[in-house]
């Protein structure tokens, strides 16, 4: 499962069908600009300055229910704050795809 829909369905208001939509449109535009900078990143080899980017990507996927995307992102972090660099930023390319899966599934629903 990619996506927790129970986080998504929390936010959702029934008086306001389109402001969810808008929510998660401006939250792929996001998330597409960030992995576009996580390539940079460890194209640049700058360990500390994606670590603080996949914590953030941590938090924001964990509150969206995109679980594999959290999960990842955590995996990633950790090796990188334990210093094993070349782990962490083999599975934070990971994202690339699981962002591509996630993104697909999240229009299913909202057809952006």
């Amino acid at each position: 499962m990619l996506i927790d829909w129970s986080r998504i369905e929390i936010l959702d208001d029934p008086d306001e069908p389109d402001w969810l939509k808008g929510i998660i449109k401006d939250l792929v535009i996001d998330i597409d600009t960030k992995i576009l900078e996580i390539s940079s990143l460890i194209e640049k080899n700058e360990a500390d300055k994606l670590r603080a980017l996949l914590h953030q990507m941590k938090g924001v996927s964990g509150n969206f229910g995109f679980i594999q995307f959290h999960e990842i992102c955590l995996n990633s972090e950790t090796l990188l704050k334990e210093g094993n660099h070349p782990s962490g930023y083999s599975r934070a390319k990971d994202l690339f795809e699981i962002w591509k899966s996630t993104k697909a599934e999240l229009n299913k629903k909202f057809h952006f």
